[in-house]
C-alpha cells in the first residue's frame, strides 16, 4: 500500500482496495500525462477473523502518471500517499510498467 513502508505488515493473509480517479491533464501524439488522486486500504494478518477485526490501513494521496502511447504499455507512476488512523505519515512510490 502506498504511504507504508515495503514488509511494515506482515500475515498469512490479507485483503485490500484501492479506489483512483484520473484526470488527462496533458495529451499529445507521443506522450500523455495524467494527474491521480487515490485511496488505498486493507489489513493482514495470521488468520482471517484477524484481518476484518482489526483496525484497516489507509493511505490517501495524489500522483503522476507519464504514459508514451508510442512505447508498448509505458507507464511511469510517481505518488504521494499520507497515511491516516493508528500508522502516520507519508511517503513516496514510484512505479514502472503498469498494465491497467
Amino acid at each position: 500500500m502506498r504511504g507504508y513502508r515495503d514488509g511494515q505488515f506482515v500475515g498469512k493473509h490479507f485483503w485490500r482496495g484501492n479506489i483512483e480517479y484520473r484526470v488527462p491533464s496533458w495529451i499529445s501524439r507521443n506522450l500523455v500525462l495524467q494527474h491521480v488522486a487515490f485511496f488505498d486500504i486493507g489489513n493482514t494478518g495470521n488468520t482471517y477473523s484477524r484481518i476484518f477485526k482489526n483496525e484497516t490501513f489507509n493511505s490517501l494521496g495524489v500522483g503522476l502518471r507519464i504514459i508514451s502511447p508510442r512505447v508498448f504499455r509505458l507507464n511511469v507512476r510517481i505518488d504521494y500517499a499520507r497515511t491516516f488512523g493508528r500508522t502516520t505519515g507519508g511517503a513516496f512510490s514510484f512505479g514502472l510498467q503498469q498494465f491497467f
